[in-house]
């Protein structure tokens, strides 16, 4: 068994405050800036050009930062009624994938449908390393002792600072999920596919993979002992298999 004392704060600077979780969004955000300026220099995709490159990755992340916080706050909706004030207190943790997933998917559309860009070939080639970096977001959530499961007796279970017992590493099973969607991403990314079909296999992947990891989750449950992410994730894994398999034929 394992007792967590990891620090979360790398660096301080006066009041700031430099994370492992802030790192993962820093990085993720400037390889998509790097891959998006390779594909617009390459011209491998329609009517991307590294001028519209930067635009597209600008607001893409205004939308998943903003999306990532109204989708936090309205699974906790009971929580923020209580203490309204702190749903623009962002610098105390909280971001849902989905909201972001949802609002920056839906501006990146716009945008390209817009410029005249091939969304659905960008969204594949950009889609691919989601996984990966979602992977080091939860490995951040761990060593933040955040998202943590279950009390367990498991040889591998943990003690988080200030929680009752030992517990599931939660975080790092859904880390080692997601590494896993990001290897069958890459596997398949060279086979011959309609565009779309990455963007249709990741959300498929990511339904399974959050949905697997929910059952070791610290949450309260809905009716059939399932999270609300579990309903989510079962949307997103049918949505996922109607497209992987519509695209395929």
């Amino acid at each position: 068994m394992f007792v967590h004392n990891i620090n979360p704060v790398i660096a301080q600077i006066g009041p700031i405050q430099i994370r492992y979780y802030s790192l993962v969004y820093l990085f993720g955000f400037l390889f998509t800036v790097f891959l998006l300026d390779k594909l617009a220099k390459s011209k491998s995709i329609k009517n991307l050009t590294r001028e519209n490159a930067s635009d597209l990755i600008t607001f893409t992340m205004l939308g998943v930062i903003i999306g990532g916080r109204i989708g936090h706050i309205l699974l906790d909706i009971k929580y923020y009624v209580h203490y309204p004030i702190e749903t623009v207190m962002i610098w105390h943790g909280g971001m849902s994938f989905i909201g972001g997933f949802l609002a920056g998917l839906g501006i990146a559309f716009f945008y390209c449908k817009r410029k005249k860009i091939d969304f659905y070939k960008a969204a594949d080639k950009v889609i691919i390393y989601v996984p990966l970096f979602l992977a080091l977001g939860r490995i951040a959530n761990f060593v933040n002792g955040e998202l943590y499961g279950y009390i367990t007796d498991l040889p591998w279970a943990v003690k988080f600072p200030d929680v009752p017992g030992f517990r599931h590493p939660s975080q790092l099973y859904e880390a080692c999920l997601k590494f896993m969607a990001f290897f069958i991403l890459l596997f398949v990314r060279n086979k011959k596919h309609k565009p779309g079909f990455i963007l249709a296999l990741f959300t498929l992947l990511y339904g399974i993979t959050r949905f697997i990891a929910e059952f070791f989750r610290y949450y309260s449950s809905l009716p059939l002992g399932l999270s609300t992410m579990q309903y989510i994730s079962l949307i997103m894994v049918a949505a996922g298999t109607y497209f992987v398999i519509k695209l395929k034929r």
